[in-house]
């Protein structure tokens, strides 16, 4: 299940975003949930995490860069989507590694090809981590192992001794 947060203090706007979404999502036949707030300070509030993120920029309080700044450091994997009416914000918004920049007013089309865009790297990200890790050990064996079975490495020197895998 991808978790989804919707960050906007314009509720028409996170209505708007919540039915483009949960339609993208269920034609494609993917379970989501869809959380919203009003502002930053609620999601930031939250103990959940979130895979995805639309986040408006202009918001009473904390805006939504300093949100963004906030979250990265407790979800550095989290995907967002910034979506304003200033176009003036793009520049300042990199900081925080956004995967889209939506500009309001924005169609369903905006938001789908960014989703579209979204799933392909989710899935590649996924696909990586269950492909073949090639390590050349200090007696220069050769092991693989799948990235996702990984919990540490013991090192002689700069080089691996032994891979430790989940049981």
């Amino acid at each position: 299940m991808i978790r989804i947060a919707v960050v906007d203090d314009e509720k028409e706007q996170i209505e708007k975003i919540k039915q483009i979404v949960s339609a993208f999502f269920c034609e494609k036949r993917i379970s989501i949930s869809i959380d919203s707030f009003t502002n930053g300070e609620d999601l930031l509030n939250t103990a959940t995490i979130y895979d995805l993120i639309f986040l408006d920029i202009q918001m009473p309080g904390i805006d939504g860069i300093e949100t963004g700044q906030r979250l990265r450091v407790n979800n550095k994997n989290a995907v967002m989507f910034y979506i304003t009416s200033y176009k003036d914000y793009i520049q300042q918004s990199m900081t925080i590694h956004p995967f889209a920049f939506i500009v309001k007013p924005f169609t369903d089309d905006d938001i789908q090809k960014n989703l579209d865009d979204y799933l392909k790297y989710h899935y590649n990200a996924k696909k990586k981590q269950n492909e073949p890790f090639i390590i050349d050990t200090i007696d220069d064996r050769h092991l693989n192992v799948n990235m996702n079975e990984i919990l540490y490495f013991s090192y002689k020197g700069e080089r691996i001794t032994a891979a430790h895998k989940r049981d």
